[in-house]
């Protein structure tokens, strides 16, 4: 299971599909990116059943191809990094390098908007929700040990997994993240990818103790599921 791979804990998870963003971004007009209320970012929900990247917008061969769903059951999104209003836009990738952007056909996505980012200050071990630039939630957070930091950078919520027990490692709700651990390439039959979750050890929160994963408290990360769509941008800094 992808998301257990710097997870503190050993739960199976269960997979939901997370509903999509709530407003359908206009198709463009011109060669220019129609503007963006502030705050607000474009997700690409793949559109068939596999998506193809490209290296650039004028690339004539993929250079790799994304499965929809994804390997846990849910729905292929991508966060937008750029958008010139042209065939192709450019997406964050959830695959190692951390970071990592490719093309996609316009065509074979729909586009939504998404009002929410979210910012974990690791030093200050807290987590601020916004929504159109405005906190609507804050809270303090676990991260990553020393010896297994959180990765630091620009991300974006690739899937949801609602937990088979609510008590358990991940409490009720775990995302996992497009970023990858810097320091496991694998764990627990996984990848490395970052999780953000609840948890069974609520003493933890505040510290650095996780293998990378961001925990939250339980009622915090049931809060949290209730307003963010896949694809919500996540910036991690120091």
């Amino acid at each position: 299971m992808a998301l257990g791979a710097v997870a503190c804990g050993a739960d199976a998870p269960e997979k939901r599909a997370q509903p999509p963003a709530r407003v359908t971004a206009p198709a463009p007009t011109s060669t220019s990116a129609p503007v963006l209320p502030a705050g607000t970012v474009y997700v690409a929900h793949a559109a068939g059943p596999k998506l193809d990247v490209y290296a650039s917008p004028t690339a004539t061969t993929p250079e790799r191809a994304l499965a929809n769903p994804i390997e846990t059951g849910g729905p292929l999104v991508l966060l937008v990094e750029a958008d010139d209003g042209g065939p192709r836009v450019q997406v964050q990738l959830p695959a190692r390098p951390n970071g990592s952007r490719g093309w996609v056909d316009r065509g074979a996505v729909q586009l939504l908007t998404n009002p929410y980012r979210i910012e974990v200050s690791v030093g200050a071990r807290r987590l601020r929700l916004l929504e159109a630039n405005k906190e609507i939630l804050a809270t303090p957070v676990a991260v990553g040990a020393p010896a297994t930091p959180t990765p630091l950078g620009h991300f974006y919520l690739t899937e949801l997994l609602i937990q088979p027990n609510p008590g358990g490692a991940y409490g009720p709700f775990a995302y996992g993240l497009s970023a990858h651990s810097n320091v496991l390439t694998d764990f627990n039959g996984g990848s490395g990818q970052v999780g953000m979750h609840g948890t069974n050890v609520p003493s933890s929160i505040g510290r650095a103790v996780s293998h990378g994963c961001i925990r939250l408290p339980n009622d915090v990360i049931t809060k949290v599921r209730a307003y963010l769509p896949l694809g919500t941008p996540i910036d991690v800094v120091a």
